[in-house]
């Protein structure tokens, strides 16, 4: 079986279609798995999760919820909120069989030789399932508020949200008030209000 992954999946979309609509998703990824079966394929789509406080993970990928719905197994990695040195693979949906246990597993400098040549890269190590981790505490593991600042915090999640395609800074502005869930997210859409709308 032939692996396609698609890193970043809005710059793949055509400019006429729209990344929070969940027909214009529907309608670019439906054409995936008759392609893929027919080819011997399988598609991987990579997607970054929002600033959205939902402890639902289909809330947590930026765009339209098309994107959680039409794949037919989604994988979270995120950090392990039990070892800040490791992460955590975990099986959160899947429509062709059972889900897989949460695998730990951490990264690592690697030297590689090719050609005679070595080269500096990374690599991922396995440690193995992790029983107790689920995505709600993935998603609900939070580093030190302090040490980062609202306006740190608002380009953040600009620069996530803004990874879903091209949006007017009026539906931004919408978007940053219905993520809105304390005062220090407040603090941080004001920071996003001030920005220019080109942000």
């Amino acid at each position: 079986v032939q692996t396609c992954a698609l890193p970043i999946l809005m710059s793949h979309l055509g400019t006429k279609l729209n990344a929070n609509n969940d027909q214009h998703i529907r309608q670019a990824l439906d054409v995936l798995p008759e392609f893929a079966a027919a080819n011997g394929m399988t598609f991987i789509i990579v997607c970054h999760l929002n600033k959205n406080e939902s402890g639902n993970v289909k809330y947590r990928i930026g765009g339209s919820l098309g994107i959680f719905a039409v794949p037919r197994s989604v994988l979270l990695a995120g950090e392990d909120p039990e070892d800040e040195e490791k992460r955590v693979l975990v099986h959160i949906k899947c429509n062709v069989g059972e889900k897989a246990p949460a695998l730990s597993y951490s990264l690592e400098r690697k030297q590689i030789d090719v050609d005679g040549v070595t080269i500096e890269t990374g690599g991922v190590v396995w440690h193995g399932e992790k029983d107790g981790v689920t995505a709600e505490s993935i998603l609900s593991h939070k580093k030190d508020p302090d040490k980062q600042s609202a306006l740190d915090e608002a380009k953040e999640w600009l620069a996530g949200y803004l990874e879903r395609g091209e949006v007017s800074s009026k539906e931004c502005l919408l978007e940053a008030k219905k993520d809105r869930k304390s005062t220090r997210l407040n603090s941080s859409h004001t920071e996003i209000s001030r920005m220019p709308a080109s942000a």
